[in-house]
C-alpha cells in the first residue's frame, strides 16, 4: 500500500463526503470521468483495510460515556416550572414548594436506554441463539376392543 495522492485523495472524499457523481467529479476537477474513475479505484486499493475491532470499542465506549451523562443528569432535580412574562417561578399553592418540570429527568432515562439497546447490540447480547431440539414420537395401540369400535 502507498499514500495516496492529493488527486486520488480529493476524489474519494468529493465520492464519500460530498457524495457527488463521477461525471460531477470530472466537471468540478477539470477531468474526464474515465480519469476519475481510475483515481476512486486507485484510492479505493490503497486505502487501509477496516479495523472493526477498533471501531467496535469506540462505539461501546461512546454508547457508555452517554448512558452515564444521560443517568447523571436524569439524577438532578428538575427545572423550576416558570410562568408570565416575566418568568416568575410557579410555587405549589398548597405546600408552598417550587413546582417542577421532571420531563428532562425522563428524556435522560429514555436517552440512557436507547445508548444501552444500542450497546447490547454491538456486544451481541440480544442475538438470536441457535438451539437443537430433538424427539420422536411413538404410536402405540394396546388393548383395543374391535366390537365395541363397530
Amino acid at each position: 500500500m502507498r499514500p495516496l495522492t492529493n488527486r486520488e485523495a480529493e476524489v474519494y472524499r468529493l465520492t464519500v463526503v460530498n457524495q457527488l457523481t463521477q461525471d460531477q467529479i470530472g466537471e468540478r476537477l477539470g477531468i474526464s470521468q474515465q480519469t476519475v474513475s481510475e483515481h476512486l479505484a486507485n484510492a479505493r486499493a490503497n486505502l487501509p483495510p477496516v479495523d472493526y475491532d477498533a471501531l467496535r470499542r469506540q462505539s461501546m465506549e461512546l454508547h457508555l460515556d452517554t448512558m452515564r451523562a444521560a443517568l447523571e443528569l436524569a439524577e438532578m432535580e428538575g427545572a423550576p416550572v416558570t410562568s408570565g412574562k416575566d418568568g416568575g417561578v410557579v410555587y405549589d399553592p398548597v405546600n408552598g414548594t417550587v413546582v417542577r418540570d421532571y420531563a428532562g429527568r425522563i428524556n435522560a432515562r429514555r436517552l440512557a436506554l436507547e445508548a444501552d439497546k444500542e450497546l447490547r447490540k454491538l456486544m451481541g447480547l440480544d442475538s438470536a441463539t441457535k438451539q437443537e431440539i430433538s424427539g420422536s414420537v411413538r404410536y402405540e395401540i394396546a388393548g383395543v376392543d374391535l366390537d365395541a369400535l363397530s
